[in-house]
């Protein structure tokens, strides 16, 4: 009985480690897409403010479903 009680804090010491060693403390999460436009066209669009209702989804740039 002492043998199997040991074994299963050893496992679960090690179990413990494996996941403090091998989950990152920050996980990044990122997308990306991919456009058939030609670079400065795109440029061009994004830094006129009045072309952004264009492809943008909500009524106003940068609220989308009541979020900011």
């Amino acid at each position: 009985m002492k043998k199997i009680l040991i074994a299963l804090v050893l496992i679960l010491a090690f179990a413990l480690a494996a996941l403090y060693l091998f989950i990152p403390g920050k996980i990044k999460i990122g997308a990306g897409i991919s456009l058939n436009a030609a670079l400065p066209g795109v440029s061009r669009t994004l830094a006129n403010e009045n072309d952004w209702a264009k492809w943008w989804p909500a009524p106003t740039p940068f609220i989308h479903n009541s979020q900011v």
